[in-house]
């Protein structure tokens, strides 16, 4: 769902206008007189499963990657987003033991993305000199995933 806003700025104002999410407030600093809209997307409570729950489950797929990425998914990716405060999400690929944090549960997932893909150039640049841990993840992330010649 998609809210949109109108706002009129007047010339040389400084102005704190309310944003209807949390109490949040957005600060704009204009020397002209401004007409926008900001359009904010809400998301439902389907998008994202139960509303109350404290921790969701997606699959990392094809489609997750951006089109640009020369990436592979050759077995969809498990991954558990964990909501630790309003505003601190963890999302976490248990068995390749890689976890990263961000600001929503689709924030944090779509970090623990590009830290998957960083993590597997690294390990696959770097192969001659992994321990037996990074090794196991290498291994376990090839699995997963494939670079691709473009």
């Amino acid at each position: 769902m998609t809210t949109a806003l109108t706002f009129n700025l007047w010339p040389s104002s400084l102005q704190t206008l309310p944003v209807p999410a949390k109490g949040h407030t957005m600060r704009i600093d204009s020397e002209y007189w401004t007409s926008f809209t900001v359009s904010l997307a809400l998301q439902s409570a389907s998008e994202f499963h139960d509303a109350t729950s404290r921790t969701r489950d997606w699959l990392i797929e094809q489609s997750d990657l951006p089109s640009d990425e020369p990436y592979q998914i050759l077995k969809p990716i498990p991954v558990r987003v964990r909501r630790d405060t309003d505003l601190e999400f963890t999302a976490t690929f248990q068995q390749g033991n890689l976890s990263i944090g961000g600001t929503s549960y689709r924030d944090a997932f779509q970090a623990l993305i590009y830290e998957i893909l960083d993590v597997f150039d690294h390990f696959r640049v770097n192969k001659d000199s992994l321990g037996p841990g990074p090794e196991r993840q290498l291994a376990i992330l090839e699995r997963h995933i494939v670079k691709i010649d473009r």
